[in-house]
């Protein structure tokens, strides 16, 4: 947040619609409009004394929340095949596809699906260069682990085996001893697995977003 005397003077000109310039006494007219970003929760940052809520409420008219990298993944996890092909052809020119597929497999099998990429997308890309440059990408804290085996991971690697052998939400959960809901839900989250196994392979093997 900006410092608090800033604020009193942003306040000030949204209050009086007027400003100062440095070294100036006459007021001049304010009409514009302002846009104002922030990080993380606002009502967090007045609560605690970061932002006034005074200038809050002036801000505050119009608020749009934008998605971290994380939850526009959850939403549709194709979105970091999509964002890391980007940033691969802006990085890496006619290598592009090869740091791409090179780039999610070392995400699924090192950092996991479900990374929640603190950095957003200046993250992501610095993963990229990273592994352009060294081959692999590991985040401050991951250091000691190893690659994000976990039970989720495993039953849907059974879900997406079982269902390109069954073809059938019913049979699968009937096969592994789950819901017809839970293998769905396994499969969509399988979204980004299967497009990665298709960069290697060049053919997709189901698209859940036809079923």
């Amino acid at each position: 947040c900006l410092p608090s005397g800033t604020q009193l003077k942003l306040l000030r000109a949204l209050q009086t619609r007027q400003f100062q310039r440095a070294g100036e006494v006459v007021p001049r007219s304010f009409q514009g409009r302002l846009i104002a970003s922030a990080e993380g929760d606002l009502n967090e940052h007045v609560a605690t004394g970061r932002l006034r809520s005074d200038l809050y409420q002036y801000l505050c008219a119009d608020v749009i929340h934008v998605p971290t990298l994380q939850e526009q993944i959850n939403d549709n996890p194709k979105m970091l095949v999509d964002q890391v092909k980007q940033f691969a052809d802006r990085i890496a020119g006619d290598a592009a596809p090869l740091l791409a597929r090179e780039t999610l497999l070392w995400i699924e099998q090192r950092l996991g699906l479900k990374y929640a990429w603190p950095g957003n997308q200046v993250e992501l890309e610095r993963c990229l260069r990273s592994i352009l440059v060294s081959g692999s990408y590991t985040p401050p804290g991951l250091e000691s682990q190893g690659p994000a085996i976990t039970a989720d991971t495993l039953v849907r690697d059974h879900c997406i085996r079982a269902y390109e052998r069954l073809g059938d939400y019913d049979k699968v959960a009937h096969q592994l001893a789950l819901s017809s809901e839970q293998v769905r839900d396994y499969i969509s989250s399988a979204q980004t697995h299967i497009a990665i196994k298709a960069e290697e392979t060049g053919v997709v093997t189901m698209d859940p977003d036809e079923m």
